[in-house]
């Protein structure tokens, strides 16, 4: 399958060859084939009420709708996800339309009571970044500020880059939360989750996901950042 540039105007990604995860959210209204357009493409597997939504976008007019009940996406495990103590880059637009609760933005393995490498969390109004070592504690990142406060109705383009022994995070381009460790993430055998955990249910986001992006052995944001002003581009420079 070819996969084409979304936006030609937009430069091509001179780290389109490390993105280990790239699902844009384009499509028809309703359809739960969600593409992923990185360099070795992964299934998607929506369950629940997942699918691409033209409600709300943030760009080309869809994005990915998850209604906070029983819903949201799957990615199956592959070495691509591994980041081990290597840089990284995990990044996505978020919009919720409520903020109730404890629930998962994105996230490698994690389900409640389990310590996953790392997760993208939403508890309530505050958006935090959480990362462990050992499977057993969060020991290398816990509750570390992305966004305090978020409201609903609200675009916010979110990332966590780990450059180094330094993992920031960052919410609209400012660096919000650091964190310094030398320890590997903990490798395990499981689903990357977005919009709920891992196993394919519970603890859902009431929002909408557009142009998530992973990037393995790259830190692409070391310091404040204009945030993307187009959709993130399917081709190497």
């Amino acid at each position: 399958m070819t996969y084409k540039l979304t936006n030609t105007s937009q430069p091509a990604d001179p780290y389109y060859g490390a993105v280990s995860l790239l699902l844009h959210g384009d499509g028809a209204d309703g359809s739960t084939q969600i593409i992923d357009s990185s360099v070795n493409p992964k299934t998607v597997t929506a369950f629940g009420d997942a699918q691409i939504s033209t409600t709300e976008s943030k760009w080309n007019g869809s994005s990915l709708k998850f209604d906070g009940t029983g819903d949201g996406l799957t990615v199956p495990d592959s070495s691509d996800f591994n980041f081990s103590n290597g840089d990284f880059t995990i990044e996505l637009w978020v919009y919720f339309i409520s903020l109730s609760g404890i629930n998962c933005i994105a996230t490698d393995g994690w389900n409640s009571g389990v310590f996953s490498p790392w997760l993208i969390l939403q508890n309530n109004s505050n958006l935090q970044f959480f990362a462990s070592s050992n499977g057993s504690s969060w020991d290398i990142a816990t509750s570390l500020a992305i966004k305090s406060s978020a409201s609903i109705n609200t675009w916010y383009h979110i990332a966590v880059c780990r450059s180094g022994n330094t993992i920031r995070t960052f919410c609209d381009g400012i660096n919000t939360g650091l964190v310094t460790s030398s320890a590997a993430l903990v490798t395990v055998n499981s689903n990357i989750g977005i919009g709920a955990n891992a196993i394919g249910g519970g603890d859902e986001i009431n929002g909408y996901i557009d142009d998530i992006r992973i990037t393995k052995g790259v830190a692409r944001y070391t310091s404040n950042f204009t945030p993307p002003t187009q959709p993130f581009q399917s081709l190497a420079a």
